[in-house]
């Protein structure tokens, strides 16, 4: 068991389910329940899977600073089985995209697969737009459902700039984690460029912003009362507080308890997506 284990947190077992959380969702904001539903849960199940496995077979050198709690990192699993797991998750994905339309075939290998090969190999060390990458990559699970679901893109536009938004946040506060490691592998990011403390000062600035642009929704009249109420308690009051600590206790532990934080904003944000749908 302990060894599944291991593997489950390699994969980041978590993160895999909330993005086929995600998938469900989608289909419940598109009034769509079939078994494409479920087709579309497992392929971005092992994208991601094969993303997060990539990312960690690329990163072992900063991992030995950054997160040294990593099972890569403390050999409970060795290089080779992560190079396997990592391949099988590929060829999954591969396989189940021949039961997907066209435009999501295409979607995938002309737009996902190049975008996760390329920072990982390329844009991980580049300040902003490796963020951006990840953000756009975690938004585009809400593109590629609508597009397997209903051959448009038009509907989810709005829960993907929400989940993208929160996504680079997140990104760029793991970024000033990362500040020691990433500065030794000669990493270029936000927070070695500008100073822990400065880059603190830029994302409670995004944080800021992010609390107005998300209650656009409600102003314009696209989403209702639900989304106001539950996207205040879900989201904003959690920025504020992140804002808080971010410009009193500019900190790597307290920063680390941000990450943390922020992943159940995620999780909050699908929630109030449920919430929502009609």
């Amino acid at each position: 068991m302990s060894k599944i284990n291991n593997y489950l947190k390699f994969i980041r077992f978590h993160n895999l389910l909330i993005g086929s959380i995600s998938v469900f969702i989608s289909g419940l904001i598109l009034n769509i329940f079939n078994i494409n539903v479920f087709i579309g849960m497992m392929h971005v199940f092992f994208i991601m899977g094969f993303a997060n496995t990539m990312n960690d077979l690329l990163d072992y050198k900063t991992d030995c600073i950054n997160n040294p709690q990593r099972v890569l990192v403390n050999n409970k699993i060795n290089n080779k089985e992560a190079q396997v797991i990592c391949i099988i998750f590929f060829i999954l994905s591969c396989l189940i995209s021949f039961l997907t339309p066209l435009s999501t075939i295409f979607f995938i290998y002309g737009i996902i697969f190049p975008l996760i090969i390329s920072y990982n190999l390329f844009f991980k060390k580049t300040p902003i737009l490796g963020n951006l990458f990840v953000a756009f990559l975690l938004a585009a699970i809400f593109l590629y459902v609508e597009l397997l679901l209903t051959n448009t893109i038009n509907i989810l536009i709005i829960p993907s700039l929400l989940v993208a938004n929160l996504s680079l946040i997140r990104e760029l506060i793991k970024d000033t984690h990362d500040f020691y490691g990433d500065k030794k592998n000669n990493f270029l990011t936000l927070p070695i460029i500008f100073g822990i403390k400065k880059s603190c000062i830029i994302i409670s600035v995004l944080m800021a912003l992010s609390i107005f642009l998300f209650l656009l929704p409600y102003f314009f009249g696209i989403y209702g009362i639900k989304y106001l109420i539950s996207l205040v308690f879900l989201i904003e009051i959690p920025l504020i507080y992140s804002i808080f600590v971010l410009m009193n206790y500019p900190s790597i532990k307290t920063i680390k308890k941000l990450i943390k934080l922020h992943k159940i904003l995620t999780i909050g944000g699908l929630f109030i997506l449920f919430l929502t749908r009609k």
